[in-house]
């Protein structure tokens, strides 16, 4: 008697799956269910998602090129007016560029950050992994950063006549 209920109650189990499975499939993936947004998002897997650039799999993160399984670093920042994030620093702490110059930030890191003046004056917003940040520099000076999220991640440009 005990493998018939089973048998009915596998049977069971089998057709609310099935009708679970077609209502998914008329709502879709990422579709918005009684107000609430679905998780994790639908452009977790894209670019700047845990699979995409900078995500875990991709370059810069835990499985790429400077993560915990890749060789060296990543090569997206180019040297010379470029700042590159990546373990939670970034990369040169300082750098120094002439008048006029386009300094450009990249998250090469696993994690998100943002690049922030130290007295409020700019700000990148939220910088996923494997996104981007740049700003031009026009008047010679100092100008302090750091990430909002990191509070030891800091960094300077000068900006100075050559």
């Amino acid at each position: 008697m005990s493998v018939r209920r089973l048998g009915w109650l596998g049977s069971g189990l089998v057709v609310v799956g099935l009708a679970l499975m077609a209502v998914g499939s008329v709502v879709g993936p990422g579709a918005s269910i009684g107000g609430q947004q679905p998780w994790p998002p639908a452009a977790g897997l894209g670019p700047g998602g845990m699979m995409g650039p900078g995500g875990m799999m991709g370059p810069g993160g835990m499985m790429g090129p400077g993560g915990m399984m890749g060789a060296g670093s990543a090569p997206t920042a180019p040297a010379g007016t470029s700042v590159r994030m990546a373990g939670s620093l970034f990369e040169p702490a300082t750098l120094t560029v002439a008048p006029g110059a386009t300094v450009r930030w990249f998250n090469d890191d696993a994690l998100p950050h943002t690049v922030t003046a130290a007295d409020s004056t700019w700000d990148s917003g939220n910088l996923a992994p494997g996104a981007a940040f740049e700003r031009g520099f026009v008047l010679s000076g100092t100008y302090p950063y750091l990430c909002r999220y990191h509070p030891g991640m800091t960094g300077t440009i000068v900006v100075a006549a050559p």
